[in-house]
């Protein structure tokens, strides 16, 4: 028994710590930033989430922003508003700005390095509809070599060719030929 009951709490908390958050459209204008208030694979949602339809009559803008050193990207995988009356209008991206209605899908939305998306979401008195589902992704950009770093490499490599390298202190370095 006490194995049993061992083995169900490693499983919920395995579980826990690994599920997807859902993060829904707020009705209220609100920023979020990447890997602090949504991570890498949550889900993003219209206000009823991903089994209800949206409200009626919202209108709210969510601002998504990358930290510094990192991007992330929203992947619509499905997209069904009231066509002509509910609209997503998204800014800010590099690849999607436009308005977004009826089943015409925004597809994947990328952030910049650093940078925010704004997210614009209209719904009128009538017709909700099923809305929309997405996945969050989150990178992390790997910084650039600095000058002195380069050399380092040039170094490194010429000398791996030619012979071994002898490092005597940070401003010499030398490569040592057998």
């Amino acid at each position: 028994m006490k194995t049993l009951l061992t083995l169900l709490c490693y499983t919920l908390f395995y579980f826990g710590l690994f599920a997807q958050a859902e993060i829904r459209h707020p009705p209220t204008n609100t920023i979020l930033t990447a890997s602090i208030d949504f991570q890498d694979g949550d889900i993003y949602t219209d206000s009823g989430g991903s089994v209800e339809n949206y409200s009626l009559e919202e209108r709210s803008t969510l601002t998504l922003c990358a930290p510094a050193g990192q991007t992330f990207s929203i992947s619509f995988s499905s997209f069904i508003t009231e066509r002509d009356f509910d609209f997503l209008t998204i800014t800010g991206s590099l690849s999607s700005d436009n308005r977004y209605s009826g089943n015409d899908s925004p597809g994947v939305v990328f952030s910049s390095e650093g940078g925010c998306v704004d997210l614009d979401w209209i719904s009128d008195v009538i017709f909700p509809d099923e809305g929309w589902v997405a996945t969050f992704s989150i990178e992390t950009i790997a910084p650039i070599p600095t000058l002195s770093q380069w050399g380092f490499i040039t170094l490194l490599f010429s000398c791996l060719i030619l012979g071994t390298i002898v490092l005597t202190n940070s401003t010499t370095n030398r490569c040592q030929f057998p």
